[in-house]
């Protein structure tokens, strides 16, 4: 797939993507890979094309805003002899923010709006793959017009087959460099944790099966893409379909812990939140069957305590982890799901209850209102949306239909955080530099260093 004799191909696409050719091209990760000449390795059975559709797809639309072509002409069939232009990368630009405008918003909240105080995920293959396998109809891409953009803009550059090796970072030197006898991880469980892709890819390859375990050391850690990647490909049903989106999610390591509890415990990257909504739209899009098997579904995830008897929510309580317990409160956890985990043990709720109590005692307002809203869950309640109060004269948000408050006020407190998800409001707006260098390049190959750690 790779032109390894065109020297004239080579040519061409460092103009493409630099805008001359003086020996000094553009920092573009896309540029990196395809000037270095690597030997592709072809399609894998465990990876098949038909299954990376989506990655090759977001992989195009990142290239597109790397791109650096003058400008795209358009024979405008009204006037004759009319030419119309369009710059690609701010058409590209346009569509991403199009798509990450959607994903910002409820019920989704997997990417804030502008202005939020969240921390804004990495735009990655895999992310934007993500994004969109499980959020957006072919209605909605057609309407932004994703695919003919992204041919008529990128497929000059990249052929399907290279799109392919990129997204997978198929190729031989890549593999030779990732060895584990360099230093590279032996199993998902290590790739995930930095991550590195390219060692994921060739676990993959080897045919590693520790998926679970993968995912959940990138929950624990906050790795973002390496989640994204995981729960892709066990949506795609990779192994055929062996290991299931709930299975892989509820799989417990040694101490009793599952993906779910892993991301309750993370405190230190900021998206435990995020996490913890990703997990349960793979749930809900990867589970066939009525809204009700869907619901039964998520519900599993969300609140299958530990053996220790914590559920992720009470986990969350008990680190004082705020991120995470929004992150719960949003797609409607509970802090003790009797249908899912029995009775409560008297000696563990009387840790609980102390627990708790010790909380209160800081007078935070943030976390006590989230306790007594988990709390309010757990009895099968609709509470306020802020405070946690249940009431039957709960309003909805005229915004988006789905936060419910029980007065004026709460309305108003809730509102600094809730409009950069409400539909009313969430609104993306990257410009050109944010969205710099998106796509990993293979690095110091010569060297034999590593590519992507």
């Amino acid at each position: 797939a790779i032109r390894t004799t065109d020297e004239s191909w080579y040519t061409r696409v460092f103009e493409k993507m630099s805008g001359k050719h003086d020996g000094k091209a553009m920092q573009s990760g896309l540029l990196e890979y395809l000037l270095q000449r690597l030997t592709p390795l072809g399609e894998h059975k465990r990876i098949p094309m038909s299954s990376m559709k989506e990655e090759m797809l977001a992989l195009r639309l990142l290239a597109s805003l790397e791109i650096k072509v003058s400008k795209t002409p358009i024979q405008d069939d009204q006037v004759e002899g009319e030419t119309e232009y369009v710059d690609g990368q701010e058409k590209g630009r346009e569509i991403l923010n199009s798509i990450l405008t959607v994903v910002a918003q409820a019920p989704f909240c997997l990417y804030p709006a502008t202005g939020s105080s969240q921390r804004r995920p990495p735009i990655t293959i895999h992310m934007l793959a993500f994004f969109l396998r499980t959020c957006l109809t072919d209605k909605f891409l057609d309407k932004i017009g994703l695919k003919e953009f992204c041919a008529e803009h990128t497929s000059h550059i990249i052929s399907e087959r290279e799109a392919y090796a990129i997204a997978t970072h198929g190729y031989a030197e890549v593999e030779d460099a990732h060895n584990p006898n360099h230093g590279h991880g032996k199993s998902f469980a290590q790739s995930s944790q930095g991550p590195c892709m390219p060692c994921t890819f060739r676990l993959t390859r080897e045919g590693k099966r520790d998926l679970a375990a993968g995912l959940q050391q990138s929950c624990h850690f906050g790795v973002i893409e390496w989640q994204a990647w995981c729960l892709n490909r066990l949506i795609e049903g990779i192994d055929d379909g062996r290991l299931s989106v709930v299975d892989a999610i509820l799989e417990k390591d040694s101490q009793g812990c599952n993906a779910m509890m892993h991301a309750a415990n993370d405190q230190s990257s900021g998206y435990a939140a995020l996490t913890i909504r990703m997990l349960v739209q793979a749930v809900s899009f990867s589970t066939s069957g009525d809204p009700q098997a869907k619901e039964k579904a998520v519900r599993r995830v969300l609140n299958t305590a530990d053996d220790a008897h914590f559920s992720p929510p009470m986990a969350a309580i008990a680190l004082r982890n705020l991120n995470a317990m929004e992150g719960f409160l949003q797609v409607g956890a509970r802090y003790w799901d009797k249908k899912i985990n029995g009775k409560l043990p008297r000696q563990a709720k009387l840790q609980h209850d102390v627990t708790i109590e010790m909380i209160k005692k800081l007078k935070n307002e943030q976390l006590n209102n989230a306790i007594q809203r988990l709390q309010t869950n757990s009895e099968d309640l609709i509470g306020c949306s802020y405070c946690g109060v249940a009431t039957d004269e709960l309003q909805l948000c005229s915004g988006c239909g789905l936060a419910r408050y029980c007065s004026r006020k709460c309305q108003t407190k809730s509102w600094k955080k809730h409009k950069y998800v409400c539909k009313a409001k969430a609104k993306v707006n990257l410009t050109q530099t944010d969205l710099a260098s998106s796509i990993n390049a293979p690095r110091g190959l010569e060297k034999g260093g590593c590519l992507g750690c």
